[in-house]
């Protein structure tokens, strides 16, 4: 082999040996850089395909990861709507079987819907927020108005309000109650 192309290299005009060994080593150098230049083109592309694995992998564990967090702000969602709900529908009901004498249980419900304007606006629309905040504002504003005495202390019905007065103030409250467990219930079954 190495005889044909000594003869070769000779026939195309190359007569001295170190011009023979020059242009072979060329050859032999070129080949090499062949070789070399092939096997980096498919260690790249190698690592290319290892990199859109990994980034359609990536993208699936992200997708994975968005669907999991909407799905656990929707059971959270769901959870404080019916948990609002319920508060509603027990002041409603604690209002509507409330009298002058049976004021103790009035005087048990909470004056707040305890939960924050940010927490709100998380699982409640800007109309059922604005609801929410009225029932427990009006509500606060009747036991304050009618069911403390001069000095604030709850627990006594004032009886220097008049009574028209009170059974207004009543059944706006108990009225907004009942509107708020209504629009919870229209808004979640449209949900």
């Amino acid at each position: 082999m190495l005889d044909l192309l000594l003869f070769y290299l000779k026939e195309i005009g190359l007569k001295d040996t170190t011009d023979l060994f020059i242009t072979f080593l060329g050859v032999v150098v070129t080949g090499i850089g062949i070789i070399v230049t092939g096997v980096f083109s498919w260690l790249l592309w190698k690592a290319t395909q290892q990199t859109n694995k990994l980034a359609e992998a990536n993208h699936e564990l992200a997708v994975a990861i968005s669907n999991e967090q909407r799905q656990e702000h929707q059971r959270l969602k769901e959870r404080y709507r019916t948990e609002m709900w319920k508060k509603a529908v027990k002041l409603r009901y604690t209002l509507e079987s409330t009298n002058q004498f049976s004021y103790k249980v009035l005087l048990e419900e909470p004056l707040s819907h305890e939960f924050s304007d940010e927490f709100l606006g998380k699982y409640f629309d800007e109309s059922e927020q604005f609801l929410i905040d009225s029932v427990w504002a009006t509500f606060k504003n009747y036991i304050e108005e009618y069911w403390s005495d001069d000095h604030i202390v709850l627990g006594r019905y004032n009886s220097r309000k008049v009574d028209s007065d009170i059974t207004e103030m009543h059944n706006h409250c108990s009225s907004l109650a009942d509107q708020l467990s209504k629009t919870l219930l229209e808004n979640d079954e449209n949900v």
